[in-house]
C-alpha cells in the first residue's frame, strides 16, 4: 500500500511538471539576452547526424547538421592597425564576424 502511494504521488509530480512545461512553453521564458551573450535562434529544431565509433579504449563523436553559412575556424589571427589580434575562440551568442565553430552543447 506504501509503495503504491509513492508511486501515484511521484506520477502526480511528475505530469504536473510536464503540464506546466508544457503550458509555458514559448511564453517568454527564455528570450535573448545581449547582455549575457545568449542568442536563441528563430528556428528551434534541426536535422542532427550523429556518428559514432569505439574501440574498446576510446570513443569518438562525430555531429553534423546543415546551416546556411557553416564555419570552420575557431580562433583566427586578424591583422588591424599594425598589430595581429585574435578573434573567434570561445565567443557565445551571435558573430557578426562569423569566425567561431558551430557547436553542441
Amino acid at each position: 500500500m506504501r509503495r503504491t502511494t509513492y508511486l501515484a504521488a511521484s506520477a502526480a509530480i511528475f505530469a504536473g511538471l510536464l503540464v506546466a512545461a508544457w503550458a509555458t512553453h514559448g511564453t517568454g521564458v527564455v528570450r535573448d539576452d545581449p547582455e549575457r551573450n545568449i542568442t536563441i535562434p528563430k528556428e528551434l529544431t534541426s536535422e542532427l547526424q550523429v556518428k559514432v565509433a569505439y574501440d574498446g579504449e576510446d570513443i569518438w563523436f562525430r555531429y553534423r547538421w546543415p546551416v546556411e553559412r557553416p564555419a570552420i575556424f575557431n580562433d583566427v589571427l586578424v591583422y588591424n592597425d599594425g598589430k595581429w589580434e585574435t578573434r573567434g575562440g570561445e565567443a557565445l551568442g551571435s558573430n557578426p564576424e562569423f569566425l567561431t565553430e558551430d557547436r553542441v552543447a
